[in-house]
């Protein structure tokens, strides 16, 4: 196979607007796209005595921006599934929208990550939560739907949630949910905000050979001390898996827009996410940070050749999984349950209870899986 020479990836820390209609959209996406020829030509990987200063200026290959990086969704009411579909806020991928991504990729010779809302016309009544991966060309490598909903705030669809359907559509293999694109950078995949919270995802990705996982992103109180559940879970999930995490943030959240009357007042505080873009490597070190809010970017040589040769190493953590008999056990009863909502999906925020897992929490303090606290 030929040797990948180090190179720059770039997370491009942004502060989206909030967006009410396409042509806003396609607006947002102009500014985004307009900060990428800075991050090529700066390109410098910042010296943190992590490793080796030989390939410092590793040309930058890969621009990395957040989930919602290029906009970011306004109040409760207009994040209403049929608000969303109405007004041209979830596209098609590839599409008009991602032309315009495509463009700013092929004129720089670089690969792009981002996210949209995506509309699906075999569904016509629900919309994805996406993130893509665009090559030098302007092509859509692989683009990824998530599928760990936040059941809290989002009136986004799951596939798992209309699984016959999707997977009667689309198939059903590991590339169907954790798809991976094979890259002449490196084998890279999506591990979107939530999903990052349950390493099966992770684990999944790298077993389908992802050797890169983009991570976007969460929000408060998981950034800051002393929790500090967003590098934790980062590092972690690069040390078992022995990828290189890329964990594109945000770094503000707006949700108020003065010339909008119902939006001239904020529904959550500014840095409900605050930033922290970090690249972590392969051994769960972390190669590139900007701990601090804002728009920014941070800077990090990829060594994929050097990720390759420590997956030859005996001591290596995915070689070592005892996947059966040991682990069909965990598996074996179904938890969350598929096709929650295989006729249509939930229109309001106000709805999204409705697939907290309740039932299934009462099922495991019956079992004893879960003690039954006090009253």
């Amino acid at each position: 196979m030929k040797v990948i020479e180090p190179y720059t990836a770039v997370c491009l820390q942004t502060t989206p607007p909030v967006v009410l209609n396409n042509a806003e959209l396609r607006e947002a996406i102009r500014y985004v796209t307009g900060m990428f020829p800075w991050c090529t030509r700066t390109g410098a990987e910042p010296s943190l005595g992590v490793r080796g200063e030989e390939h410092r200026f590793a040309p930058v290959k890969l621009i990395a921006t957040p989930e919602f990086g290029i906009f970011t969704f306004p109040g409760p009411k207009e994040k209403a599934t049929d608000y969303i579909l109405s007004n041209g806020l979830a596209v098609k991928i590839p599409g008009p929208e991602t032309d315009m991504i495509a463009a700013k990729a092929k004129e720089l010779d670089v690969f792009v990550a981002a996210m949209l809302y995506e509309y699906d016309p075999e569904w016509p009544d629900r919309y994805f939560n996406t993130m893509f991966l665009i090559n030098p060309k302007g092509e859509i490598v692989v683009k990824h739907r998530k599928m760990y909903i936040p059941l809290f705030m989002s009136v986004d669809v799951s596939p798992h949630d209309f699984y016959d359907q999707y997977i009667e559509r689309y198939g059903d293999s590991l590339d169907t949910f954790y798809p991976v694109g094979r890259t002449e950078i490196g084998n890279i995949g999506f591990c979107i905000c939530t999903e990052g919270w349950f390493p099966e995802n992770f684990r999944a990705l790298a077993l389908n050979g992802a050797e890169i996982v983009l991570h976007p992103n969460f929000n408060e109180p998981f950034y800051s001390p002393p929790m500090n559940t967003w590098e934790v879970l980062n590092r972690a999930a690069a040390i078992n898996n022995m990828i290189y995490v890329i964990g594109c943030a945000v770094g503000d959240a707006k949700s108020a827009r003065p010339d909008v009357a119902s939006l001239k007042y904020p529904f959550r505080p500014q840095l409900f996410c605050p930033g922290d873009a970090m690249i972590v490597d392969y051994e769960g070190a972390i190669i590139a940070r900007s701990p601090y809010p804002g728009e920014t970017a941070c800077w990090g040589t990829i060594r994929i050749n050097e990720l390759r040769k420590r997956r030859t190493d005996p001591w290596n953590y995915i070689a070592m999984l005892r996947t059966e008999p040991l682990h069909k056990h965990v598996y074996s009863k179904p938890l969350y349950p598929k096709n929650l909502f295989p006729k249509e999906q939930w229109k309001e925020v106000s709805e999204v209870i409705k697939r907290a897992p309740l039932d299934t929490i009462r099922r495991l303090q019956k079992e004893g899986v879960f003690e039954t606290p006090d009253q």
